[in-house]
């Protein structure tokens, strides 16, 4: 059973994108699934013709591999959006780095 999701959804206007990360950040030991920044990578390039000014970040994650949470933070920091983290439940270890790139957290 794949306890991992990823999810990114742009408004129907296109101002708004939302992530939500739910699960391991990068691949967890005892399921070998995760989000990972190839994941999130490809999910990015889909929604980069979107010019939205702001970006949800929900996390509930207790976290990972430390490369992948910090590759995922450069990925999201590098749009120009305004960044706006909600904590759903846990954030911990590596999701900690992603919560940062929040402009509101």
């Amino acid at each position: 059973m794949n306890k991992n999701w990823l999810t990114i959804k742009s408004s129907k206007d296109g101002k708004t994108t939302t992530i939500d990360i739910d699960g391991a950040i990068g691949v967890d030991f005892w399921t070998g699934e995760g989000i990972t920044k190839q994941s999130i990578s490809a999910e990015l390039k889909q929604i980069a013709a979107v010019k939205g000014d702001t970006i949800i970040i929900n996390i509930n994650s207790y976290g990972g591999d430390i490369n992948d949470g910090l590759s995922i933070h450069d990925l999201l920091a590098s749009n120009p959006a305004k960044k706006e983290v909600r904590i759903n439940g846990m954030t911990a270890s590596a999701a900690t780095v992603i919560a940062m790139v929040g402009d509101t957290i």
